[in-house]
């Protein structure tokens, strides 16, 4: 994920001055840290931004002494699935944890050695428990569907029945389409940009 999560900014780096402010903002964050193994959460945190969804709806913020008893206490945890990035900011979490149905059901330091395993597992949860995509990250999530994991079936279960709408801001019936117009756009894109540049 590293690997893809580097050419993804080095694709948005390398056009800065098309992006939103949103993007712009968030991939700036990104490359002044000490990115060291952090490329795909980058990654993820920039096209979160590109897509118009916010990182909340993949991604929760917790203390890092947070347990998973207080995780479940404290912070208000969906029924879809979520990382708890447990530090300070996202870009600096170093420990994870998995909710899912408003329980933690992967604890800190559980198998979960790095970003690239608690997004693997998150991931993984729409297709063990055969869930579709929540409507706030499901352009995101069809993104990695199709472009990281490579799962491309014609037709695609998990894409949810509704989006929110980038005009209006509330929740809309989505049209029936094999695959999303924005993530079909952004990977031509990227192909195009990469087969220009190579």
């Amino acid at each position: 994920m590293d690997k893809k999560g580097k050419r993804l900014l080095d694709f948005f780096s390398s056009q800065i001055t098309k992006w939103r402010k949103e993007v712009r903002a968030v991939l700036k964050e990104a490359i002044k840290k000490e990115r060291e193994g952090s490329d795909g959460l980058a990654a993820m945190l920039v096209m979160l931004a590109h897509f118009k969804e916010q990182e909340e709806s993949l991604f929760l913020i917790a203390d890092e002494t947070t347990t998973p008893a207080d995780a479940e206490a404290q912070l208000s945890l969906p029924v879809t699935p979520r990382i708890i990035m447990l530090g300070e900011t996202i870009l600096t979490a170093k420990k994870w944890m998995l909710s899912i149905e408003g329980r933690v059901v992967i604890p800190p330091g559980a198998h979960m050695a790095d970003f690239t395993t608690a997004f693997a597992a998150l991931f993984a949860c729409y297709y063990v428990f055969n869930l579709e995509y929540q409507v706030e990250a499901s352009t995101t999530l069809e993104f990695v569907q199709r472009f990281l994991v490579r799962i491309n079936p014609d037709s695609n279960k998990c894409t949810a029945k509704e989006q929110m709408s980038k005009t209006t801001g509330r929740v809309v019936k989505r049209k029936s389409s094999y695959m999303n117009p924005h993530v079909i756009s952004f990977i031509r894109d990227f192909t195009e940009f990469y087969l220009l540049t190579d």
